[in-house]
């Protein structure tokens, strides 16, 4: 199983009061810069993550209980393989090692990230400044495989979200009774 495409997010603190739907009222998505982001991927894992059984199995990682959401399908071979994956990449020493499209940053949510940056206002650019950045997502999503990563405090949030059925007009059943398709 190749573990390429991860899909970074965010929990908002409140629900968003736009019109957004499902899984969209929790999660704010990152940018993730590809094309494959781009071309209605999220949706089609989406989809295949609600036609599919999906079961939940608790993980530690570095002394924190996470929720990883899986397909039923999967052999019991590939969820230990995705769990060690998923505890590579948790490891600030060798997360560098599973080669994805973008970085999932799981090493970089339990310590900050350090920053070095020359110091405003120094005119010989030789005094260093070092910051430290906390990375704020907490929701990895493997769009390829279509498993969920996130702290066990949101799972009741995620199956909410999941359990939404978007609404079809009559215009779009009468559309695709007439013309298929979708």
């Amino acid at each position: 199983m190749r573990i390429y495409l991860i899909q970074r997010g965010i929990f908002r603190n409140e629900p968003t009061n736009r019109h957004a739907t499902g899984i969209d009222v929790i999660l704010k998505f990152e940018y993730m810069g590809s094309s494959e982001y781009e071309w209605e991927a999220l949706p089609k894992s989406l989809k295949r993550i609600r036609d599919n059984k999906m079961i939940s199995s608790r993980i530690i990682i570095r002394d924190q209980e996470f929720m990883l959401t899986i397909p039923q399908h999967l052999t019991k071979y590939e969820i230990e393989e995705i769990k060690a994956t998923i505890l590579t990449l948790a490891d600030k020493d060798k997360f560098y090692i599973v080669r994805l499209k973008e970085g999932a940053g799981i090493h970089r949510f339990f310590e900050p990230e350090m920053i070095e940056q020359i110091k405003k206002g120094c005119k010989k650019k030789t005094e260093m400044v070092r910051n430290y950045s906390w990375v704020e997502t907490n929701f990895w999503w493997d769009i390829d495989n279509d498993w969920f990563l996130y702290p066990i405090q949101y799972h009741d949030q995620i199956l909410q979200a999941l359990s939404y059925k978007k609404k079809v007009s009559v215009f779009r059943k009468v559309k695709k009774f007439l013309f298929g398709g979708k």
